[in-house]
């Protein structure tokens, strides 16, 4: 958020994932400039309670979310589209 701000008052460029970046005002993404995506997704869960009905159904539960907004993630999609 201080790096989106910053660069919102004028005080450079600043690297941010694209479905943070295009949902903030005043911020405009560099022609030529391709996104990319170089995040890992962790799910750390104890153990014991590693293959649970609840965990597992908790981890297809966010699998699928991510999917479904995959293309905006990867910065294919801008917040407006």
């Amino acid at each position: 958020m201080l790096q989106a701000r910053a660069a919102r008052c004028g005080l450079g460029l600043t690297v941010l994932p694209c479905f943070y970046g295009d949902s903030v005002e005043g911020l405009r993404r560099i022609p030529g400039c391709e996104p990319y995506f170089s995040y890992d997704l962790w799910m750390l869960t104890h153990p014991d309670l590693r293959d649970t009905v609840r965990m597992r159904t908790f981890r297809a539960f966010v699998a699928e979310a991510v999917d479904r907004k995959e293309s905006r993630l990867s910065g294919e999609l801008a917040a407006g589209d």
